[in-house]
């Protein structure tokens, strides 16, 4: 499943200061969720929280949950971010020289106010994570895209994250189901990045330790990701078993997801996921692939079509609707895909890769 995470800006007047600034806010699609990230993070801190609370007593654990305090899980999402926010009910605690306070509140008429956030005035003139959480945290939404307003006392409620972030996933009102569906959100979640994933990223360990951190990167570095070359092969690599196999993890996925979404969970749950699965399961789906296909050509020149056909489609790829440009040739084909093969129905994105070309771990560049 592919992380697709979306910029935007909105303006946001500072305390004591008369100009309104220009923050970047982000949301992140995933599970067919529109999500603002900040939500993600501290929604798997405050899990985490209450699950770690061991309480014995059924009847008193919902109540200990919504009144349970934990200022570690605002710590965590300033280290994980590597930022230095503060916060605070009071604005008079955080007037600082060399720091600008923002505060939480509702859009219109509505006096509804929340929490006040300092942050070092130096980082409004650049864009970095500082102000990216920041514009993260002025502008959260739930419903109806209305701005959630928050207190301190919200923020290091492990209780009220969980409570606004399974909104996203399940209507039922009953505390331990959405306990639940968080455990089972954070397991999706987690899934994303496996090790074959993480294996073929081409960033640093610390940025694809699970695929908060990802998203993570991709926030931070934005404006260099949207700018890159997405036609250029040195941004491209070879995913030949990746599209084998993908039918089969697809499947397993998909059964996985199921379980997890089930009410009921039983062994005889996952006997029915591998006993469905019939032994000719990965060739049936070989026989509809397009590249994999069988070829009775009698001639020995076509052995390199065969086995040097390319496409841009495929699973987790371009999609049905393909822009002109996408079609078009790249400079960096020279040398590596042929120039004068192409299909008659889809022209450009699919071919023949040149017989000499060269690949380092089916990347078409040397990875740094």
């Amino acid at each position: 499943m592919p992380i697709k995470v979306k910029k935007s800006s909105d303006y946001f007047a500072p305390e004591f200061l008369e100009n309104p600034v220009e923050l970047n806010t982000f949301s992140v699609l995933l599970f067919s969720k529109t999500i603002n990230p900040v939500m993600y993070v501290l929604g798997k801190y405050a899990y985490e929280s209450l699950a770690n609370m061991n309480i014995q007593d059924k009847d008193t654990m919902i109540e200990e949950w919504q009144n349970h305090k934990d200022a570690t899980i605002v710590d965590k999402m300033n280290q994980f971010f590597g930022t230095d926010l503060k916060f605070s009910d009071d604005l008079l605690p955080l007037k600082e020289d060399g720091r600008t306070i923002f505060h939480v509140k509702s859009e219109g008429r509505s006096n509804e106010n929340g929490v006040y956030i300092s942050i070092k005035s130096e980082d409004l003139l650049t864009d970095n994570m500082n102000k990216s959480l920041l514009g993260c945290l002025l502008d959260i939404k739930i419903e109806r895209k209305k701005r959630l307003v928050y207190s301190y006392d919200n923020l290091i409620s492990p209780w009220f994250w969980v409570d606004k972030m399974s909104v996203f996933f399940t209507k039922n009102t009953d505390a331990s189901k959405k306990m639940d569906k968080m455990k089972t959100m954070l397991i999706s979640l987690e899934r994303l990045i496996d090790k074959s994933t993480r294996k073929t990223l081409n960033i640093k360990d610390e940025d694809k330790a699970d695929t908060l951190s990802v998203i993570r990167y991709i926030i931070r570095n934005f404006e260099a990701l949207s700018q890159s070359d997405n036609q250029d092969l040195a941004n491209k690599r070879l995913r030949l078993y990746e599209y084998m196999f993908y039918p089969l993890r697809k499947y397993f996925s998909d059964h996985i997801y199921t379980v997890l979404n089930s009410a009921t969970r039983s062994k005889a749950v996952l006997d029915r996921m591998f006993s469905n699965l019939s032994p000719m399961y990965i060739i049936k789906q070989t026989v509809k692939n397009e590249l994999l296909r069988y070829y009775n050509a009698p001639n020995e020149i076509n052995l390199y079509t065969c086995l040097l056909r390319y496409t841009f489609r495929g699973p987790q790829s371009l999609n049905k609707t393909v822009s002109v440009s996408q079609r078009d040739l790249h400079p960096s084909y020279a040398g590596r895909l042929s120039l004068i093969a192409s299909s008659a129905s889809d022209p450009g994105l699919s071919g023949n890769l040149s017989p000499f070309i060269k690949v380092y771990d089916n990347y078409f560049e040397e990875q740094k």
